[in-house]
């Protein structure tokens, strides 16, 4: 049975884990609300110490008198070897047959923003995919060993897909991240996007023109920005080579002005050395610092943030670690 009050008939619900209550968490949820279908559900999931500050808030206040199917529900993660952490979760049946009245979900995480409306795609078009991520890599071969596609932080995925793969998938469930668990079975014997249609659905470190959404980890976004201004990012929608890790950055504040919320916390949690790099970008005419367009960019409410689209932009990131390693909970699986 479904542990969600009045599931509605739904098709796909938006899903996320989160133990903090922070502004930004708040901020991400109203960017989901207001760029999925109208008869799509939210689900939060959080702590049981955490549900009464998640339903007290004025976001999921708003959000359900909005017509919004949003539920808040208590999830505690056992110490134990199944449940230590979101990673390990994920990958569990228990956890994917609770979403059993639904055809999809969408997990996003508090690093993600939709970009607004979108030219030439929505969501709803990627819904025929069992599985659909931001990619890794433009061609299977030499990335996240031969997996294309796709992050986990912000993606789609049909539960009985999920649940298949746990069935019949041999593939090791250690030291392995849930999103690349399921990406290598669902290549193997599943419906998986080519990666530049998935390049169309988000963005991490490769994306095309117009993708729908965007998601930048405090782990990788630093090293996502040298990566692009390196020119190593096929399907970008721009060209990259030979631009600073800061112009990056400003051009995808322009295609995604939401990424706005996102950036401070980007920042915050730079190296000096990073922080030094981006802050004196040498082909900047005139010279801007990230740092200051950073402070431009503050977090601004989720249904302002196309307002911000002018904005110049800022900038990175942290080193990163090894993919495969599982987070511990407390966190997000991908984040900070």
């Amino acid at each position: 049975a479904s542990i969600f009050e009045n599931p509605l008939r739904q098709c796909c619900v938006a899903w996320i884990f989160e133990t903090r209550t922070d502004n930004l968490v708040f901020d991400v949820v109203e960017n989901i609300h207001q760029n999925i279908p109208s008869d799509w559900g939210i689900i939060i999931q959080t702590l049981p110490e955490h549900v009464d500050t998640f339903n007290a808030s004025e976001s999921v206040k708003a959000i359900s008198s909005d017509k919004r199917n949003i539920r808040v529900s208590p999830l505690q993660l056992r110490k134990d070897a199944e449940f230590s952490s979101y990673n390990d979760l994920l990958m569990t049946a228990e956890f994917w047959r609770q979403f059993q009245e639904y055809e999809s979900v969408l997990v996003f995480q508090r690093d993600t923003v939709f970009c607004g409306a979108r030219k030439n795609n929505t969501i709803e078009d990627f819904l025929e995919y069992d599985y659909v991520g931001a990619p890794w890599n433009y061609k299977g071969g030499t990335t996240f060993m031969k997996v294309a596609v796709g992050n986990g932080g912000f993606s789609l995925r049909k539960v009985q897909a999920m649940l298949r793969v746990l069935r019949e998938c041999r593939q090791s469930r250690r030291r392995i991240a849930e999103d690349m668990f399921f990406a290598r079975c669902l290549t193997q014997k599943g419906h998986l996007p080519p990666p530049e249609v998935a390049g169309q659905f988000a963005m991490e470190r490769i994306g095309s023109e117009d993708f729908l959404a965007l998601h930048q980890s405090t782990r990788f976004y630093y090293e996502n920005l040298k990566s692009n201004s390196r020119g190593r990012a096929p399907l970008a929608p721009w060209p990259w080579r030979g631009r600073t890790p800061c112009e990056v950055e400003a051009q995808m504040l322009q295609a995604c002005p939401p990424f706005a919320l996102l950036i401070p916390m980007l920042h915050a949690a730079l190296s000096p050395e990073e922080a030094h790099v981006l802050d004196n970008p040498p082909k900047l005419k005139p010279p801007v610092k990230c740092s200051a367009a950073a402070a431009a960019a503050a977090p601004v409410p989720a249904d302002q943030a196309a307002a911000v689209a002018e904005s110049p932009p800022p900038r990175g990131r942290r080193r990163p670690q090894k993919r495969e390693t599982p987070v511990q909970a407390g966190g997000l699986s991908g984040q900070q």
